[in-house]
């Protein structure tokens, strides 16, 4: 689903971009916006995927060998995606019209599995920076407990008449 906005600013009733009887998922608009990237299982397994917004009519697949958590690259002219345990991406050109090259391995990482106890988390651990030359990456050593964060209210009032 997504909503228009007006002129005046409000929104406009929701309306559906793309209803299929497979599983959609991590949907990511291009910089210009005419464009919506995407995982599906339509395949029988998940591979990503590229849309044109907001009619939907044309369909890409951007992964071989199986796909999950795209993102596109700030600037639009490539969209990254995991081929677990690899880093992958793709050229694309959305101007006159969408056209995309093969996928290629830029890095492996173990950090990259996004495979759970719950199943596949098809949504990105992983971000790229705005010039396109860093990544980073959701860490978590294998075995560790998720860390914690402790909010303690009034810790000052401790410390008063020491």
């Amino acid at each position: 689903m997504y909503r228009e906005r007006r002129k005046d600013g409000s929104l406009c009733e929701p309306a559906v971009f793309l209803k299929t009887a497979s599983d959609e998922a991590a949907a990511q608009f291009s910089a210009d916006g005419h464009y919506v990237v995407y995982v599906s299982d339509e395949s029988g397994r998940n591979e990503v995927y590229v849309r044109d917004f907001p009619s939907a009519a044309n369909k890409w697949q951007i992964s071989a060998n199986g796909g999950i958590a795209p993102r596109w690259r700030p600037d639009g002219k490539e969209i990254f995606f995991v081929e677990q345990p690899r880093l992958m991406a793709v050229r694309v050109t959305t101007r006159p019209v969408f056209s995309c090259g093969a996928p290629a391995r830029l890095f492996e990482s173990r950090y990259l599995r996004s495979v759970s106890a719950s199943g596949v988390n098809v949504y990105p651990q992983y971000d790229v920076s705005s010039d396109s030359k860093r990544f980073v990456i959701l860490d978590r050593p294998a075995g560790e407990q998720p860390l914690s964060i402790h909010v303690v209210h009034n810790w000052f009032e401790e410390f008063r008449g020491k």
